[in-house]
């Protein structure tokens, strides 16, 4: 088959000492392939100018067309946190653990980016949410370097979520709670698994070239056992996890002798179909691919991407158009060969004849929709002359709301009621928002009142639930 017929992917990762780059390979619904991977050891100082070239020299040399690419995000470059939030919807966690990320770095909200995944739900409607937030400046300086390649919008996901893909693509046996330890260059990436989901994560420097390396390594996995616990101490872990490398064994050794558990190799390589070429230079270096072969062997949520919202509206837009351009071309393939077929029947007018009524009941058909889509703007037209109109309200509660509140649900009534409910760090803003809505003009046939407002314990720290209730004087 040839290459036009494959799909093609790419997934880079750009650390402080090393870049890298795999390609992988589909035909159909054939398993993906590894064709080839690149790697280059870089200086912690290099320039943006400089990472431009060398990672521009990697993506010739694998033969980049615009294809589809995913970034793996260092560990180091992020900050992890495991929530439980009082909400079951995405739609209300996105926006829930937007108003959390600044609890945890002390940048304003708009200037980090977070992504979550929800590890579980229970009865009573609260999520446990793994919760990932990166300044925006990390990811632009990536998104900038890609863009200067020609690389547009690529998706961006956290190392640690590619060692998850990995260990969950080998369907292995291992039941129970597992540490998975990615020891790569210059640093370890460690991300804890239950039920296949990741709860905890860390990461630590790391340096072979030490004469004490193994004591070191050893002592930092004991530590994150000991602060994992402190977490989660209902869940102990069952084992250590080491993928192959060239130090896969005085690893493991160091760990039987200097920690609390037991510990294996993971050997992907095999499960995977790694060509022996590639497979014996990923082997003859310290540069790890572990991640980069997860992200690329197995999907992940959309709700991980760590692209700026605003670009992944660009995305998303992007989509529905090419969408629309090969519906249109369909559709004008259609036309033409509905065209040649009553060329050729020239003479067959009861052929003619039928074409034609075929062409007039698309024609009617179309018009009952555009007629319906009138009476739909008619409709939304009358609603938006009445005062207040459902779009007023909507534009002053977005108006008036404070920052530091979230809006879970809103309830409008016309010439009725208003309901909010929501959430927010403290009561005060609570009564604020009331306060704001009592002098509102849209408002002021209405009479704001808090329904409730009770104190929630999560892992975050203490929320406020609440409820206003705006019932229409009479």
């Amino acid at each position: 088959m040839s290459p036009k017929n494959k799909d093609i992917l790419f997934v880079c990762q750009i650390t402080d000492l090393s870049l890298r780059v795999v390609k992988f390979t589909s035909a159909g619904n054939a398993k993906k392939e590894i064709k080839e991977v690149e790697f280059e050891n870089i200086s912690p100082d290099i320039n943006n100018q400089q990472l431009v070239e060398k990672l521009g020299r990697i993506f010739k040399t694998l033969g980049y067309d615009n294809n589809r690419v995913i970034l793996s995000l260092p560990r180091s470059k992020a900050t992890c946190r495991y929530l439980k939030i009082p909400s079951a919807s995405p739609q209300e966690i996105d926006k829930i653990v937007s108003l959390q990320a600044p609890r945890y770095l002390p940048y304003p909200a708009e200037e980090l980016i977070s992504g979550y995944q929800i590890v579980s739900a229970d009865k009573d409607g609260y999520s446990n949410v793994n919760l990932i937030i990166v300044h925006r400046d990390v990811i632009n300086r990536h998104l900038e370097i890609l863009n200067t390649l020609k690389i547009p919008r690529p998706a961006v996901i956290l190392s640690s979520y590619g060692l998850a893909n990995l260990y969950n693509y080998m369907d292995t046996s291992v039941q129970g709670t597992v540490m998975l330890v990615d020891v790569d260059l210059g640093q370890v990436d460690i991300a804890i698994l239950s039920s296949g989901k990741m709860v905890f994560s860390r990461y630590f420097k790391f340096n072979f070239t030490l004469p004490n390396w193994t004591e070191i390594f050893s002592s930092e996995i004991n530590k994150t056992q000991d602060a994992y616990l402190k977490e989660f101490p209902q869940e102990p872990l069952t084992k250590v996890i080491l993928p192959e490398n060239r130090h896969a064994q005085e690893l493991l050794a160091a760990l039987s002798r200097q920690t609390r558990l037991p510990a294996e190799i993971l050997n992907y390589t095999q499960k995977t179909n790694i060509p022996q070429l590639i497979l014996s230079r990923i082997k003859d270096t310290d540069n790890s691919l572990f991640n980069l072969i997860g992200l690329g062997f197995k999907e992940t949520e959309e709700s991980l991407n760590l692209l700026p919202q605003e670009v992944k509206e660009k995305v998303k837009i992007g989509l529905e158009q090419k969408e629309l351009i090969r519906n249109i071309a369909l559709g004008f393939g259609i036309f033409i060969l509905l065209s040649l077929a009553t060329a050729r029947n020239l003479d067959n007018r009861q052929n003619k004849l039928k074409a034609i009524k075929l062409e007039l009941a698309k024609i009617e058909n179309d018009a009952k929709a555009l007629a319906e889509i009138e009476k739909r703007f008619e409709l939304l037209r009358s609603h938006s002359q009445k005062k207040p109109s459902s779009l007023d309200v909507l534009y002053e509660i977005n108006r008036l709301i404070p920052a530091e509140v979230s809006l879970i649900s809103f309830s409008y009534e016309e010439d009725n009621q208003v309901i909010l409910h929501g959430v927010a760090p403290e009561r005060s803003f609570v009564f604020k928002l009331v306060s704001e809505l009592e002098k509102s003009a849209v408002f002021q046939s209405f009479n704001p009142k808090v329904r409730y407002a009770t104190n929630k314990t999560t892992p975050g720290g203490e929320i406020v639930d609440f409820e206003i209730s705006c019932l229409k004087e009479k």
